[in-house]
């Protein structure tokens, strides 16, 4: 299994989903239910979309906020919705399972631009960056739903069933080491880049080199989860869902935890394993350094080459055996 110690997220190449082929004039029904990996956002392939310009089509999936308007995700098909106010109402809950109709069309109007690799943070733009020679009016293109008319799926859809009695449940939320790193893995997961700065350390204390560097990636990475969500796609390297979770460990060193209660105040510093699935079907362990401050409270440094003192022997840490969490 890999180690991911400096994140990031690559192209995916888009997954098709099955175009009716009956014949008949009844709405295509492309999605009936969603993957349990929470809010994986997959897209149907140009040619499975370009099959299906003008057909009126029935979808249920989950309700995404891109930048250029509402988006619907399932598990296998994603694509844009026309309403009258471009976004889903600011009421729902991210993730809303709803159901949608509506006739297939092909828009040219995503805000593409070739990006200079080598002007790096100089190149800051608004839109979606893509290499230089691609074809941006191709580009630009994408899918969308109109004369769309959606409801709410019915509330017992909406749940996830109830794990079995006495059984583990992912730990999720700031109040314990495992559940910021799973938080952290849902970032990934959904491509949210929201959730990712939320479970982070914040860039704290004196200008230093380490501190503008660390704020760079951040910068970075939110421009990349951004670039995901626009072109509506995830890495196939990328993490689908979470198989196990592994109880937090302090470093074998003292240093790191020397380091941060001096520079950083922090209370204590550990790392959590967490396994996932990719999208390509292999297992991939995400390494979290984990760090509590005096509040109690965790967050994740998901850059440790930022402070070496603070993440010293992480790489060099063996694997984790104490299970929290394993998926069924």
């Amino acid at each position: 299994m890999n180690q991911l110690v400096r994140f990031g997220i690559l192209a995916l190449p888009l997954i098709g989903c099955t175009p009716n082929s009956s014949g008949d004039d009844s709405p295509i029904e492309a999605s009936t239910h969603l993957s349990s990996s929470e809010g994986t956002i997959l897209g149907a392939s140009e040619e499975h979309w370009a099959e299906l310009v003008g057909q009126q089509v029935q979808l249920t999936g989950k309700a995404r906020s891109h930048k250029v308007g509402a988006y619907l995700a399932g598990t296998d098909f994603g694509i844009y919705v026309s309403l009258k106010d471009t976004h889903w109402p600011a009421s729902f809950h991210p993730g809303e399972l709803v159901k949608v109709s509506g006739t297939v069309a092909q828009h040219s109007d995503l805000p593409v631009f070739h990006h200079d690799p080598e002007a790096g943070l100089a190149d800051l733009r608004s839109g979606v960056p893509v290499p230089p020679g691609t074809d941006l009016e191709q580009a630009s293109k994408r899918y969308i739903l109109v004369s769309a008319q959606w409801e709410l799926a019915s509330s017992a859809m909406q749940e996830e069933p109830d794990p079995p009695e006495g059984s583990a449940k992912i730990p999720r939320g700031p109040g314990s080491p495992e559940g910021v790193a799973c938080d952290l893995a849902y970032a990934f997961i959904e491509a949210d880049a929201d959730k990712f700065l939320a479970s982070c350390l914040k860039p704290w204390g004196p200008e230093s080199e380490a501190k503008t560097s660390y704020q760079a990636f951040l910068d970075d990475m939110v421009r990349q989860f951004a670039k995901v969500a626009a072109s509506d796609a995830l890495p196939p390297g990328g993490p689908k869902r979470i198989l196990r979770v592994y109880k937090a460990r302090k470093l074998s060193l003292n240093g790191p935890a020397s380091f941060g209660s001096v520079f950083f105040d922090l209370a204590d510093v550990q790392f959590v394993d967490v396994i996932t699935e990719r999208h390509d079907g292999e297992e991939f362990r995400m390494r979290g350094l984990v760090l509590q401050a005096k509040d109690g409270q965790w967050c994740v440094m998901p850059m440790p080459a930022a402070y070496p003192l603070l993440s010293m022997g992480l790489n060099a840490e063996s694997e984790s055996t104490e299970l929290l969490f394993e998926t069924e």
